[in-house]
């Protein structure tokens, strides 16, 4: 008995179309959502973030963030780790939305990453002094001379979306 088996190179090519078209629909959005906002002022934690990363020559700020920085720094590690996934997703069947979901975290925590590794340039006396005149009577966490963290909050609501 004879078996003759025969793959059409025509629904692989329709599958993998499939698979790239999906691709062309995903997003993601890493940084702040509208409802961090910081409790004492009002000012949302974006536009904090947006000062800190140009800088406000005339509030006397310097640009210190860094996230344009770790975006040039880490692209094409997060290419790497998407094509990487996606390639993993095909194998096993598997969404290549996961893929990218999965590569908007690592993306989420290099920025995360890049905050608390900021040490420079270094805060200005007068920053310190104010920081400490607002935890009178509180623990105060970490150290007072750390750009971007003073109270965390930052740090904490920085969120992605993976759409």
């Amino acid at each position: 008995m004879t078996v003759i088996v025969k793959r059409s190179l025509k629904s692989y090519d329709e599958k993998f179309k499939e698979l790239l078209g999906s691709i062309d629909n995903l997003e993601a959005e890493i940084g702040w959502d509208k409802s961090a906002v910081y409790k004492d002022s009002g000012i949302p934690v974006a536009t904090i973030a947006a000062i800190h990363e140009y800088g406000s020559p005339t509030k006397n700020i310097p640009p210190r963030l860094g996230m344009r920085a770790t975006i040039k720094q880490k692209s094409n590690e997060w290419k790497n780790i998407f094509y990487k996934l996606v390639k993993q997703a095909i194998e096993k069947g598997e969404s290549i939305k996961s893929a990218f979901i999965k590569t908007v975290l690592k993306a989420e925590g290099d920025f995360a990453e890049t905050i608390t590794k900021v040490t420079t340039p270094p805060l200005k006396y007068s920053t310190i002094k104010a920081r400490l005149n607002r935890k009178k009577n509180q623990t105060v966490l970490g150290k007072l001379d750390k750009p971007l963290v003073d109270t965390g909050y930052m740090l904490t609501t920085l969120s992605s979306k993976a759409k």
